[in-house]
């Protein structure tokens, strides 16, 4: 067929049209290609993945260690009285998962669920290397399993009179309705099996971290002080039936417990109050911060040893902390009021949760007193008096104190 000139004209001026509509045309079929890609890329990937499961690596979540030296040669107990282990810190934290999964994991395709083992490795210490043999610390018929792990810092066994640091790890699991297993390997490593099995726990379990260090007062650390260059961590693998590991090692560690240095010979007695009472507080004066809710206290430092040039830290850790800056410590008991917490201060500094502050810049050659005030506060999103309401408050505050 041939076109005539007034056909060719027409062809010629209808061309925009044409070819504005085949380039839409165009553009449509490449966006409808790379969505074939795109869902195709998908469809592989997913084909090649195998279950995805949680790996409990919490430590990182919980509360962080204190960052300063930490002073462990105290022959004084804190009010005088004398303490077998004098606890330096203790943290505990429990999680739901796969509710409060930190760390989701996809597992090699095929891999049989009910034989996954998740290993945990409790790495060695350079400070706390004597470690004792893992025990089971309790078993609820097969649904709950705990271990507890301690390690001395020299050595001698813990019913010894030898040590003077303990480092104690408690880790607990449950499942109710599930069966699970427990095979401890030695000091450091035990699996759990059973977390992972679709007619057993089928990946819904609760894990429990408890982390403690004490002092045993009668032992003075046998050098000036002494550095933990590993810190307190855990590594968590998945294993098949056989023991081959599968996915990757995750490591996790308390913050700022790698590098805390364990002071020795650099200790002062010291008091605080066992408890304070703010006795009748109204709302209004919580509200509008008239100073009626505050109460004074005193920290005291005496017959102090080697501590004249060194500044005195604390470390706060609060039952609870809310606030701006954690600042805040709220009421702990079931009933009680609401929307009001304590705030601590000392020498015009605001304490905070998990923080360490300075208390003095030298305690001199006897020690010193230092004054403190603890107040009622609203938390920051009350906008009305009327949002506080009455009963009786109960909170808590514990402080390790620290040398530099």
């Amino acid at each position: 067929m041939r076109f005539t000139d007034r056909q060719l004209d027409r062809r010629f001026l209808n061309a925009p049209g044409f070819l504005g509509g085949f380039g839409s045309f165009i553009f449509s079929s490449r966006l409808f290609l790379l969505a074939i890609l795109l869902l195709s890329f998908q469809y592989t990937a997913k084909a090649a993945t195998g279950p995805r499961v949680c790996m409990p690596s919490a430590l990182g979540s919980m509360p962080g260690f204190p960052t300063l030296v930490t002073s462990v040669n105290d022959p004084n107990a804190i009010n005088g009285t004398y303490i077998w282990d004098n606890i330096l810190f203790t943290t505990t934290k429990t999680f739901s998962l796969p509710k409060d999964c930190v760390l989701f994991s996809y597992l090699p395709v095929g891999t049989d669920l009910a034989s996954v083992k998740l290993k945990f490795t409790i790495p060695v210490s350079t400070v706390f290397s004597n470690v004792e043999n893992m025990q089971i610390i309790g078993t609820t018929g097969g649904t709950g399993f705990g271990v507890l792990r301690r390690a001395l810092s020299i050595g001698a066994a813990l019913g010894g009179q030898s040590y003077n640091l303990v480092h104690e790890y408690g880790i607990s699991f449950s499942c109710p309705g599930g069966q699970l297993g427990l095979e401890i390997i030695n000091f450091n490593e035990f699996n759990i099996t059973g977390l992972y099995d679709p007619n057993k726990c089928k990946g819904a379990f609760e894990v429990n971290y408890s982390i403690k260090v004490v002092q045993n007062k009668s032992e003075p650390v046998n050098r000036n002080d002494i550095t933990d260059s590993v810190g307190i961590g855990l590594i968590t693998t998945f294993l098949d039936a056989n023991n081959k590991q599968i996915g990757t090692p995750y490591s996790s560690s308390l913050n700022n417990s790698k590098g805390h240095i364990y002071q020795g010979n650099v200790y002062c007695k010291y008091t605080v109050p066992g408890s304070i009472n703010f006795s009748t507080v109204s709302n209004r004066d919580v509200f509008y911060k008239t100073g009626n809710s505050a109460q004074s206290f005193n920290i005291t430092l005496t017959n102090c040893a080697n501590t004249d040039g060194h500044p005195v830290n604390i470390f706060w850790t609060f039952g609870g902390a809310v606030g701006k800056g954690a600042d805040l410590i709220p009421n702990m008991s079931a009933v009680g009021p609401q929307n009001v917490g304590t705030q601590i201060s000392c020498n015009g500094k605001v304490a905070t949760h998990n923080t360490s502050v300075q208390l003095l810049s030298d305690t001199g050659a006897t020690g010193q007193t230092v004054t403190c005030r603890a107040q009622f506060m609203a938390y920051p999103s009350v906008k009305s008096f009327n949002a506080i309401s009455g009963g009786a408050y109960s909170g808590q505050a514990s402080l390790i104190f620290q040398f530099q």
